[in-house]
């Protein structure tokens, strides 16, 4: 269940980052070269800065799903160290 859900989050969060990308091109595609010739360094580190930043909340969204199943797993534990 929890599996599920984490898959919808990334799914809706992956459209959403690359809608809010292409949405706010005004704001990068200045970077973009416009001859064959010149350097792409300005939009490469742009695009790892943005996805530094992506990876970053895509590692708290998994690290909040494992708590939440290790949490339903402590609140479901049985004791098996005793005498049977």
């Amino acid at each position: 269940m929890y599996v599920l859900i984490l898959t919808m989050k990334l799914i809706r969060w992956c459209r959403e980052a690359a809608s809010a990308i292409v949405e706010m091109k005004e704001t990068w595609a200045h970077l973009v070269p416009h001859k064959g010739t010149s350097s792409y360094e300005g939009i490469a580190k742009f695009f790892g800065a943005c996805s530094a930043l992506m990876s970053q909340q895509m590692r708290g969204m998994v690290m909040g799903t494992l708590e939440n199943i290790r949490d339903l797993f402590d609140k479901y534990q049985v004791n098996l160290s005793g005498q049977y």
